[in-house]
């Protein structure tokens, strides 16, 4: 009885301790996500799992950045990255703006359907959470993005 009740909690260890670390990796180091929308396609589509590195500290255009939406906090966006500090780019129809210190401009890859920086202006950095790496999902499409 000593030695199943022993085996048990061996095992039992061994999964709480696996869970705390693909938490911990999920939490601060990469990530696994679901896609959803149409923003990005055709790069991305709706139902396409993703993985990425969480806070990136060098990003370069074109890079696909994962955000907290600047309108909506409790929500993500993907875009890659169109635009740096000191860039000008186009916000709104005639407009031109410099893209301001702490800030990035994101714009989608489908710009029909995209809510981007073309809507709402340079997003700041401090909302960028991580890049995206490799798709995994479907299996047709695996590999380095």
């Amino acid at each position: 009885m000593k030695s199943r009740l022993r085996s048990y909690c061996g095992t039992l260890a061994k999964v709480v301790g696996f869970g705390c670390t693909v938490r911990v990796f999920n939490d601060y180091f990469y990530f696994l996500v679901k896609l959803e929308g149409q923003s990005m396609e055709p790069t991305f589509h709706t139902g396409d799992f993703v993985i990425g590195e969480r806070y990136p500290r060098n990003v370069s255009y074109g890079n696909i950045l994962v955000a907290r939406s600047p309108s909506d906090p409790n929500e993500y966006v993907v875009k890659r990255l169109a635009g740096l500090p000191g860039d000008v780019k186009h916000f709104g129809f005639l407009s031109l703006s410099k893209i301001p210190e702490g800030h990035m401009w994101l714009e989608g890859d489908n710009a029909s359907v995209s809510k981007d920086s073309r809507v709402y202006g340079p997003v700041p950095q401090g909302l960028i959470v991580g890049r995206i790496l490799y798709k995994v999902w479907p299996l047709s499409d695996v590999g380095a993005v």
